[in-house]
C-alpha cells in the first residue's frame, strides 16, 4: 500500500502540531512496511527530501495572496499533481487540512478511482456559515450560540432564511467584483465570499472525500450538524504510550510552561496579564517556548518586562520536538490559554502522558481532552479574571501535586492513533 500525505503548508518536519502529527504518521507507515510521500503547497513545482521523506511541492502559493487564496493557479497545480500521482501511483491520498484549491485536485483522484481521506487539523470547517465576523478568535461551535457570520446576522435581522441567503449572496457578488478588479481589503464584503466558499467545501466533503478522520467528538458533532454524512466521519482518539513522571515534593519553584506561537490567538498576552494580577505564595518560573510573531513582539516584550518584576520569565523561540518533551517533563503546570479554536493539541496529550497537569481554556478540542479536576483543569475561555483565579488556586495549594499523583496511578496504555490510522487505511481498501 502506498499513501500520499497532502500537508497543508510547507513541510519542515517538526514545527507545530500538524507537522509533528504528519511526520510521526509517515515514520510509522515506513516502520510497518507502507510506502508514503508528502505533497504540499509551494511557490514552484519541486521535489526535495526532508528527514528522509520525499516531499513534492505544487504551485498553490503565489506572491499575490489573492491569486493564491482563490486557486487561480489551479491549472498549473492540477497538472503538477497529476504528474505526481501518475509517477507515484498511491492507493490513498490523505489530506491534512482542506481548502478551496484542493477541490480541483480531488477531481483527478475521482477520475482515477483513488481513495481519499481527510484529517482536518484546524477548525475552519466548523460551521456551514463558518465564523466570519472574527474568524480566528470566535469560531462557531456548530450550535451557533453566538452570531458570528453574515448569513446569521441577516437572518437575525430578517427572520427569514431566504432573505438572509439572498443578502449574503448579493454581498458575495459585490466582493467577487472587488477582488477580481484587484481591490484587496478585509471587511463585510469578504464575509459572504467566505460563506460561499465554505458551503462549496462542505458539499465537496460529502461528494468526493471517502472518509473524514476527526480528532475529537466536538468536531464530529459539528460536521454532522452541518450536513456531512455521518458514515464518512471516523473519530480517532490520539493516544501515545504513557510515561511515568512523579514530582519532587521538595521543589522550591513552580515551573509553568506555555508552548506555542507567541501571539494573541494562542492566548499568550492573556496569560501574561493574568499572571501579573495573580498573588502567589510560592516562587514561580514561567517558561515560554515557541516561535515569535513579529507583529506582536513589541507588545509581548512590554508585558514580559512588567512580569519579570514579579516572577522569573524565560523564553526560547526555537525548540524542536525532542527538546520540548524534555521541557514538559521539567514542568509542574502546562497552560494552554488559546482563544483560537484547537482541534487536538499535542501539548495536552504529551503533558498528560508524562503526568503533568494542564490548565486549558474551556472550548473546542481542549475541553474534549480535559476532564476538569480529573486529568487537568479548565478555565473560562478568554477570561483573564477566571484564569487568574485558577492559577492562584493551583499554585497556592497542593492540587498540582495531587493531580500528578492521580495521573501516575491511573496510567493506561492504549492503542496509539498511528495504529488506528493504519486500521483506517486497511478498511478503505477492503
Amino acid at each position: 500500500m502506498k499513501i500520499c500525505i497532502f500537508h497543508p503548508y510547507n513541510f519542515t518536519g517538526e514545527v507545530g502540531g500538524t507537522d509533528i502529527y504528519v511526520y510521526q504518521l509517515v515514520l510509522f507507515l515506513k516502520s510497518r512496511g507502507r510506502e508514503s510521500f508528502i505533497v504540499c503547497p509551494s511557490y514552484s513545482f519541486t521535489k526535495t527530501v526532508v528527514k528522509s521523506i520525499d516531499v513534492y511541492g505544487i504551485e498553490l502559493y503565489s506572491n499575490d495572496t489573492f491569486y493564491s487564496l482563490e486557486g487561480i493557479k489551479k491549472s498549473d497545480a492540477v497538472s503538477q499533481f497529476h504528474q505526481i500521482i501518475d509517477l507515484e501511483r498511491p492507493d490513498i491520498v490523505h489530506f491534512h487540512g482542506f481548502g478551496k484549491p484542493y477541490i480541483h485536485l480531488l477531481n483527478i483522484l475521482g477520475e482515477l478511482g483513488i481513495k481519499t481521506l481527510l484529517t482536518p487539523h484546524l477548525a475552519s470547517l466548523t460551521c456551514l456559515k463558518t465564523s466570519l465576523m472574527d474568524f480566528r478568535n470566535n469560531p462557531c461551535d456548530g450550535k451557533v450560540s453566538k452570531i458570528n457570520c453574515t448569513i446569521c446576522l441577516y437572518k437575525e435581522k430578517t427572520n427569514s432564511d431566504l432573505l438572509s441567503l439572498t443578502a449574503a449572496y448579493s454581498e458575495y457578488a459585490f466582493s467577487s467584483i472587488f477582488r477580481f478588479t484587484g481591490i484587496s481589503f478585509s471587511g463585510k464584503y469578504l464575509l459572504s465570499y467566505r460563506v460561499i466558499r465554505q458551503l462549496k467545501m462542505l458539499t465537496t466533503l460529502n461528494e468526493k472525500i471517502d472518509r473524514i478522520v476527526v480528532l475529537n467528538n466536538w468536531f464530529k458533532e459539528v460536521l454532522k450538524k452541518n450536513g456531512v454524512a455521518e458514515n464518512k466521519v471516523i473519530t480517532i482518539k490520539t493516544n501515545y504510550n504513557k510515561r511515568l513522571f512523579i514530582f519532587d515534593s521538595t521543589i522550591e519553584e513552580i515551573q509553568i510552561l506555555f508552548a506555542g506561537r507567541q501571539n494573541t490567538p494562542k492566548g499568550l498576552p492573556l496569560l501574561l496579564k493574568a499572571i501579573k494580577k495573580a498573588k502567589f505564595n510560592k516562587k514561580v518560573h514561567l517558561k515560554i517556548c515557541g516561535p515569535t510573531i513579529q507583529a506582536e513582539e513589541n507588545n509581548l516584550n512590554v508585558l514580559i518586562n512588567q512580569l519579570n518584576q514579579q516572577i522569573r520569565v524565560s523564553r526560547d523561540n526555537n525548540v524542536n520536538h525532542a527538546e520540548m518533551t524534555s521541557i514538559i517533563q521539567s514542568s509542574h503546570l502546562v497552560i494552554l490559554p488559546s482563544i483560537d479554536s484547537e482541534m487536538c493539541p499535542l501539548i495536552i496529550l504529551e503533558s498528560q502522558l508524562n503526568c503533568i497537569p494542564v490548565l486549558g481554556a474551556n472550548h473546542t478540542g481542549i475541553s474534549d481532552l480535559i476532564d476538569d479536576s480529573k486529568n487537568g483543569f479548565l478555565f473560562e475561555r478568554n477570561s483573564e479574571k477566571d484564569l487568574t483565579f485558577k492559577l492562584e488556586n493551583l499554585i497556592n495549594s497542593n492540587q498540582l501535586f495531587d493531580l500528578n499523583k492521580l495521573l501516575s496511578e491511573n496510567l493506561k496504555d492504549e492503542m496509539s492513533f498511528l495504529d488506528k490510522h493504519l486500521l483506517t487505511y486497511n478498511e478503505m481498501l477492503d
